[in-house]
């Protein structure tokens, strides 16, 4: 006990010091985690969503850059011109993420799966005299970490874009 104007008080100036500057790191660290949260980092937001597009504009992909294992994913296909052939767009999907994923939903709903060595080919049918088209899927994935994900037209341009999947 130190005797400070005529008081006698119980007090380590040194460590209530330390003590403060933790807090003060432990505000910035929330602070961060905030304005990441809000910007898109830790799961959908502005800085999540991206674009994807072959050079020739024949397939465009929207994504989520930051997903959660477990949680629905929206992917958004949009094939242009060149994409329809006879009819129909025959849109593949690397099997590796296939694997690493549940597809809850595909709209429109294909016409027909076919299984390649490497790939499934999705088969749509087009309306008549369509020249683009866009195609969801909804994915819940099913593990976590970083994820290449592979698309394109069989017979034509891919695309490769990554997602990071949150526990």
């Amino acid at each position: 006990m130190r005797r400070i104007n005529g008081l006698e008080v119980d007090q380590d100036l040194a460590f209530e010091r330390k003590s403060w500057t933790v807090q003060r790191v432990g505000w910035g660290v929330m602070t961060l985690a905030v304005v990441a949260a809000l910007a898109g980092l830790l799961g959908p937001g502005p800085a999540s969503r991206a674009t994807a597009s072959t050079p020739d504009g024949a397939i465009a992909v929207e994504y989520d850059r930051f997903v959660r294992a477990s949680a629905p994913a929206e992917i958004g296909v949009s094939v242009g011109r060149g994409a329809i052939q006879g009819g129909v767009v025959r849109l593949w999907v690397d099997r590796r993420y296939v694997a690493e994923v549940a597809f809850e939903r595909i709209v429109p709903e294909p016409a027909s799966v076919e299984v390649a060595r490497d790939r499934l080919v999705y088969v749509f049918a087009a309306a008549a005299g369509a020249t683009t088209g866009r195609i969801g899927f909804t994915a819940r994935p099913r593990t976590f970490g970083r994820k290449t994900v592979r698309l394109g037209l069989d017979g034509g341009s891919e695309v490769v874009f990554g997602q990071f999947v949150y526990p």
